[in-house]
């Protein structure tokens, strides 16, 4: 973690997988003195029973109690997820995570919001989009934890 250049939480459940690695001893403590670029890639859908009614700023807000520092990058999905594959998450009482930037912007320092979802048939991150937009954000010369403040829509372009 001290020698990384990217330290990349997620995709994935925010209890059961990502949040589960930040108890380790002493990864937090290494997440807070690395000068990698801290990046979060929030979910696209809330989990019952675990993120009912979460926005994004609740998950970026989790990762930055467990870390203990503010986030570089939040990375955040603005694609349209269509009324029949929504339909197809009624049962499991899911919903898309509601983006609330300016909350989302107290806890990341820059913000990636972009449509970074595909539904086959199920919800998922565009892997490609998702990795192009990680390669990028690890080449930009800003330093980790620089508190640029601002949304990276116009700054960074997303590969198609």
């Amino acid at each position: 973690i001290l020698a990384a250049d990217v330290v990349v939480f997620g995709p994935g459940d925010l209890y059961t997988s990502i949040i589960p690695n930040l108890l380790v001893s002493d990864v937090a403590q290494a997440l807070r003195l690395t000068n990698a670029k801290l990046v979060y890639v929030c979910n696209l859908m809330t989990k019952h029973g675990e993120t009912d009614g979460y926005r994004a700023s609740d998950f970026t807000g989790e990762i930055c109690r467990y870390v203990g520092t503010k986030l570089d990058w939040a990375v955040l999905n603005t694609g349209y997820v269509p009324p029949q594959v929504r339909r197809m998450y009624v049962d499991e009482r899911a919903e898309p995570v509601e983006i609330d930037e300016e909350e989302v912007a107290k806890r990341a320092d820059r913000i990636l919001a972009a449509p970074f979802s595909v539904a086959d048939p199920k919800v998922r991150h565009d892997s490609d989009r998702l990795a192009a937009s990680i390669v990028r954000i690890a080449a930009d010369g800003r330093g980790a934890h620089a508190g640029a403040n601002g949304l990276a829509r116009a700054a960074m372009t997303i590969a198609e």
